[in-house]
């Protein structure tokens, strides 16, 4: 909290950080985990240190958030607790915004109340909240007036032991402080002390996150349709999927259709080119090379490695907020006879960004309103069969790889014989060619199936599709999701019992 900030301030921003907070935990505790979220929790409750050490350069992700969670899973608490942590987590995302941000009540409700800050990164446990919160810790850091060298290397440390896109962010953000630093001639024990903090964090990261020699191969194609893809889903999530096609669908006007198509992509590159402007006329030039750097790295991952689609595009909506928060409020240009342009560019920028984020939040109501009465995957109706029906002590077969074990949080001491890699299990192994693991036929699976059981009772676990002719083969269906599910239908089960 910015010291002399009046009291009725203080007021809002505790009235909208308990607001959010209540609205969060109530979704959360109702969201079903998808596989994403139980590879994290199944690897830090099931793993030691060394064996995550080797295991996270395969997977793709730096160790910040599986050593937050090991603790919890290995203490033996149920997977709720990472539920609780995540929101934990995005409740001190919001509470960042509320009490040290410079925007405008009406703006920091309408980030707080966003699919992304609600929904995306607040409900869907992943260790992208913890990009996010770092990001916005680091922008507090930079527009103050002191320069606190010490903790900004601290939390340039945690970032990159973020994620992958934070890796590339805080090492983006390290080079622009200390080229500013440099054109001012600013050498001190503080900043070299935090350059060494953070230049550690960067170490340590890149030496956990190198690849691994047998993981699955890179594909060599090239997703160029991700940038203009990432500027409308930044701003406007969700959207493209309903509206386009439904002008398409439903009215036979394509033209309609592309617009719509072109347009969304074109205000988001307005609303990112427009925070860059206020940006460059506040003459914040640090800013403005990190907004528009760590832009360029997620496009270079989503076009040449890997796209994840709304949880990665949504990290540009995170950048355009880290500027815009930097650039400071209103008047604060620092060119003289610049006032009216600043002004003009301050209320352009803020207030198209603002359009925006009434339908972020309009989205954001709508996912949580639908993980709320339906089901986001089907692992928990699966797992609280197998539990309540006293399945648990008879093995488990399972067909493809890794739908699978979004059960298993929910199943303590269970493991799954997966088929594909023909061995027991819980988390993904990502230092093998995985992908194969999705292309195994069902007769192949029956065969390794057989092998492995030759005689008893067991359960086989059919993830996305049906067993075809189960009663020759000698298995009965006894499950199938009965609930919607609203988001992943890859995680529909169907569980056969072989006597």
């Amino acid at each position: 909290m910015p010291d002399g900030q009046p009291k009725n301030e203080r007021r809002f921003a505790i009235a909208l950080t308990a607001l959010y907070a209540a609205w969060v935990l109530f979704v959360a505790i109702h969201h079903e985990q998808w596989r994403d979220e139980a590879d994290a929790w199944l690897a830090a409750r099931d793993m030691g240190l060394g064996q995550l050490f080797h295991w996270l350069g395969p997977a793709g992700w730096p160790g910040l958030w599986y050593l937050l969670l090991m603790p919890l899973a290995k203490a033996g608490l149920p997977v709720v607790a990472m539920k609780l942590l995540h929101a934990a987590l995005a409740i001190a995302v919001v509470g960042v915004i509320a009490f040290w941000s410079p925007f405008s009540r009406p703006m920091k409700a309408l980030i707080a109340f966003s699919y992304f800050i609600s929904f995306e990164y607040a409900v869907v446990s992943r260790g992208y909240v913890l990009t996010v919160l770092l990001l916005f810790l680091i922008a507090a850091v930079l527009a103050a007036r002191e320069h606190r060298y010490v903790l900004l290397g601290i939390l340039l440390f945690l970032l990159f032991n973020s994620t992958t896109y934070g890796f590339l962010f805080a090492g983006v953000i390290s080079v622009a402080v200390a080229v500013c630093a440099a054109a001012r001639r600013e050498f001190s024990r503080r900043l070299l002390l935090g350059a060494m903090i953070a230049a550690a964090g960067g170490l340590l990261a890149f030496i956990v996150l190198l690849p691994s020699a047998h993981g699955a191969p890179q594909g060599h194609m090239r997703r160029w349709t991700v940038i203009q893809y990432v500027l409308c889903e930044a701003f406007f999530p969700r959207v493209e999927h309903y509206y386009p096609a439904y002008f398409r669908q439903s009215h036979g006007n394509n033209l309609r259709a592309y617009a719509a198509y072109y347009g969304l992509r074109a205000a988001g590159l307005l609303i990112v080119m427009s925070a860059c402007a206020l940006v460059a006329i506040r003459r914040r030039w640090d800013a403005l090379a990190i907004v528009l750097l760590c832009w360029g790295a997620i496009n270079y991952i989503g076009v040449f490695k890997w796209f994840g689609g709304e949880r990665h595009a949504g990290l540009l909506f995170v950048l355009v907020i880290f500027g815009l928060w930097i650039a400071g409020t209103r008047g604060q240009t620092n060119w003289a006879g610049w006032e009216g342009v600043d002004a003009l560019a301050y209320r352009f920028s803020h207030g198209i960004f603002a359009l925006s984020l009434v339908v972020a939040c309009a989205v954001g109501v709508k996912w949580c309103y639908r993980d709320i009465r339906w089901d986001y995957s089907g692992s928990t109706e699966a797992a609280t069969y197998i539990r309540d029906h006293g399945l648990i002590k008879i093995p488990i077969a399972v067909a493809g790889g890794a739908p699978a074990e979004s059960l298993l949080p929910e199943l303590p001491g269970t493991r799954i014989w997966y088929a594909a890699r023909q061995d027991y299990g819980t988390y993904v192994d990502w230092g093998r060619n995985w992908r194969e693991d999705e292309r195994i036929t069902q007769s192949e699976t029956l065969k390794r199936v057989n092998r492995q059981f030759p005689s008893g009772a067991y359960l086989l676990l059919m993830p996305g599709q049906p067993l075809k002719g189960p009663g020759a083969a000698g298995y009965r269906l006894i499950f199938e999701n009965s609930h919607y599910l609203f988001e992943h239908p890859e995680e529909r089960y169907y569980l056969y019992l072989r006597e």
